[in-house]
């Protein structure tokens, strides 16, 4: 039997079909690329994306931002110095795309440099989004940023 154009395509074409089906079992099975739901309320949570795209507007006319800070420490949140630091009030939240069971919520409790810091063994290495959620007297806000500890 000749070896001809017609047997080079058909194995041409057989390799490629093994070798995508082989990307796509690996990729399917490795745990580096499970990523879970970052809600499991996505659609009441998207319901009420107004209410924080209005936070965050309100955040951003602040004179003063709020900032964060990475250190060996954990995270250092600096917020805005517009009002009297024992008024604030609100949630931090830490959640992270790759694994929800290493999402945390804390209280907002503010040094009287309007700091308070996020410890290093709870905002693990990796990526996080960081969503703070806070409260001066009748006014709310929202500040969102993803980073890397």
């Amino acid at each position: 039997m000749k070896f001809n154009w017609g047997h080079g395509i058909s194995i041409v074409l057989v390799i490629f079909v093994v070798t995508v089906a082989g990307v796509v079992i690996l990729i399917s099975t490795d745990d580096t690329y499970n990523h879970e739901l970052v809600s499991e309320t996505y659609y009441e949570d998207e319901l009420k994306y107004q209410e924080e795209i209005d936070k965050v507007k309100n955040a951003s006319k602040l004179e003063t931002k709020l900032t964060y800070r990475i250190s060996k420490e954990g995270v250092l949140i600096t917020f805005p110095s517009d009002f009297e630091y024992t008024k604030v009030s609100g949630i931090i939240n830490m959640k992270r795309p790759s694994k929800m069971i290493l999402d945390f919520s804390m209280p907002i409790k503010l040094d009287e440099n309007f700091q308070m810091l996020i410890p290093a063994e709870k905002a693990i290495k990796g990526k996080w989004l960081l969503v703070i959620d806070w409260k001066v007297d009748e006014q709310e806000f929202m500040y969102k940023a993803k980073i890397r500890t």
